[in-house]
């Protein structure tokens, strides 16, 4: 079994093979088949896309650069506004309730609204690095909170 250097990749291939094993090309001649480019451009177009964390790499004091840190500064953003009108409802005695039959929505969609910024703002910043202040604060901040109000409750306060 004779082997020879594949003359358009350079690899080590049998003589007698019908095409090289890592290009595809004729082991004698070179020549690459167009079904092999072919594949190669579109393997190519979805290998060579930059990840994420290559292009949008944020500094703390930017904003965010990828859209999970977009979507986790905005929902911060959201239960803080829920956060202060409810306050602001509650200082001057009026009900701030969002009913659906005899179900009091504000709280679920808050709940939800904060469980999907903790979680996005996690991904963005341990999947995609994501650095900006505001994913640490919509995200961390969140979570310090929760952690002080569970072990509060663990302690046996308020």
């Amino acid at each position: 079994m004779e082997m020879i250097a594949c003359p358009y990749c350079g690899m080590q291939v049998n003589a007698d093979a019908a095409g090289c094993q890592n290009c595809g090309a004729d082991p004698k001649t070179g020549v690459v088949p167009e079904w092999v480019k072919a594949h190669d451009a579109q393997f190519a177009e979805h290998v060579e896309r930059p990840r994420p964390d290559e292009t949008t790499r944020s500094h703390f004091f930017a904003l965010p650069a990828t859209l999970l840190g977009r979507v986790s500064a905005g929902l911060f953003l959201a239960v803080l506004v829920v956060f202060v009108a409810s306050l602001i409802f509650d200082a001057t005695r009026h009900d701030f309730s969002l009913t659906i039959g005899s179900v009091n929505v504000v709280l679920p969609i808050v709940v939800v609204a904060v469980c999907g910024m903790i979680v996005t703002g996690a991904v963005a910043m341990i999947g995609y690095h994501e650095r900006s202040w505001a994913v640490w604060v919509s995200t961390l901040l969140v979570v310090l909170l929760m952690a002080a109000e569970m072990v509060s409750a663990l302690l046996g306060g308020e």
